[in-house]
């Protein structure tokens, strides 16, 4: 706009330093006309461009936008499958975690009678986790893996001082023995 302006200005000081006064007026409102024509016509223009940019902008943004999804999508079961795994873990976690207490609470053959019936409940619970983790991708698995085998090292050094008591290896021992063997045949270790 400004050149125009200044393009103007120009052609005015020409007419009035032409000398020619009558003609020169004429020249001068044809000039700012045809000047007034080209801004037209460059606003146009400028106007197709922003559009035709607009539009290919939105091509390229719709493209952008599906190929983003289908990122979303293709990352979705992963995430999922990674937290299905730390679901597990957890699982896993808190049956060591019951199991050490109801070791824990084993001090003569009365409480290993007591607590026998929750040994055998970790069993069940045991079925169910050993479902779930069979349905885990091999990525998710080797962190249930990890938790396995750390939670079958703290366990072993306890039940295995619990069971030196006398009188509660006979409660107990068949029970032990049975949850480590699933254990370990789960990866727990050897």
């Amino acid at each position: 706009m400004r050149f125009l302006a200044a393009l103007s200005t120009m052609v005015m000081l020409a007419v009035l330093f032409s000398g020619c006064s009558q003609d020169a007026s004429t020249s001068l409102d044809e000039a700012e006309d045809a000047m007034g024509e080209a801004a037209d016509n460059a606003s146009d223009a400028v106007g197709d461009v922003t559009s035709e940019a607009s539009d290919a902008f939105k091509d390229v943004g719709g493209g952008l936008s599906d190929a983003a999804g289908e990122t979303v999508g293709n990352a979705t079961p992963a995430v999922t499958d990674l937290v299905g795994g730390a679901d597990v873990s957890k699982a896993f976690t808190a049956l060591f975690g019951s199991a050490t207490e109801a070791l824990n609470g084993i001090t003569d053959e009365g409480t290993a009678k007591a607590a026998l019936p929750k040994l055998s409940e970790l069993g069940t619970k045991l079925d169910g986790l050993t479902a779930m983790l069979n349905k885990l991708p091999s990525g998710a698995k080797s962190g249930v893996m990890e938790v396995i085998k750390k939670g079958l090292g703290e366990l072993r050094p306890l039940a295995d001082k619990v069971l030196a008591i006398p009188g509660v290896e006979a409660i107990i021992k068949p029970t032990l023995e049975g949850l480590e063997s699933r254990l370990m045949a789960l990866g727990g270790g050897n």
